[in-house]
């Protein structure tokens, strides 16, 4: 695997090319920061890992990207929005065949107990579906007022799979790109959901016994089954001392 390096002002993420997806569903991608020592956050969330570099390669996937996925958690603590902010992305964006300046946004939640404030609640333009599996009538009936549409699913895998073939089926998702956080993407690798996996391994190290990982929430993997992706691609940046990581996991 040769070891490539960032120019600046390059765009590598923008030259990668994704499979078609599998058969009923998106094909999914995850992508994250971490440190060296494997922790998602800094202080409680992940801003502090990443430089600006690193938020670059985010807007370069989401670039292709049909939908943006978040969990709940996520955006209580750091927001969610699938916008993209360098107005030469959605120029991008659209000569490449997408039909919207932003993707589609996800979020995926219990009751969801967030405030109704930010980029898919207050008019903003941006169109999202949050999927719940415990939204009350009257708390879905609020959530579509301000705008998105909710998609009732029962709880655990069969209910996260049943969603993501919605997203396909109904929204047209081709490519899901999930943004956290650890619990959602435990989630989604138990499913044998994930078919990319993408790292920024932050040169930080931040320790703390009960500090979250990038995977949280599931049972461990036993060493028979535990996943072995196969590397793809390393981005070096010699001015972040960060590596943007590309995996494949194995077909499902």
């Amino acid at each position: 695997m040769e070891l490539q390096q960032v120019r600046p002002g390059s765009r590598p993420y923008l030259a990668l090319q994704f499979p078609d997806p599998p058969t009923g569903r998106p094909y999914i991608i995850v992508n994250m920061v971490g440190s060296i020592d494997g922790k998602a956050v800094l202080e409680g969330t992940e801003q502090g890992l990443g430089s600006a570099e690193d938020k670059r390669r985010m807007q370069e996937l989401r670039a292709h990207a049909d939908a943006v996925m978040n969990g709940a958690g996520t955006l209580r603590k750091s927001g969610a929005s699938s916008r993209i902010e360098d107005p030469e992305l959605v120029q991008w964006r659209r000569a490449h065949g997408k039909d919207t300046d932003a993707p589609l946004g996800v979020l995926v939640t219990s009751r969801a107990d967030f405030p109704l404030s930010g980029d898919y609640f207050d008019g903003s333009g941006l169109r999202a579906v949050v999927i719940g599996t415990d939204i009350s009538p009257e708390r879905r009936r609020e959530i579509e007022a301000h705008g998105p549409r909710v998609l009732p699913v029962a709880e655990g895998g069969v209910g996260l799979r049943r969603a993501i073939e919605d997203l396909y089926v109904r929204e047209g998702v081709h490519l899901l790109l999930c943004e956290g956080g650890p619990t959602l993407n435990d989630q989604l690798l138990h499913e044998r959901l994930v078919d990319e996996f993408f790292l920024t391994l932050s040169a930080t190290l931040v320790g703390g016994r009960d500090t979250l990982t990038i995977l949280e929430g599931g049972t461990a993997y036993s060493r028979a089954a535990v996943p072995r992706p196969t590397l793809l691609s390393v981005f070096a940046n010699d001015e972040t001392n960060e590596l943007y990581l590309r995996y494949r996991l194995p077909p499902a």
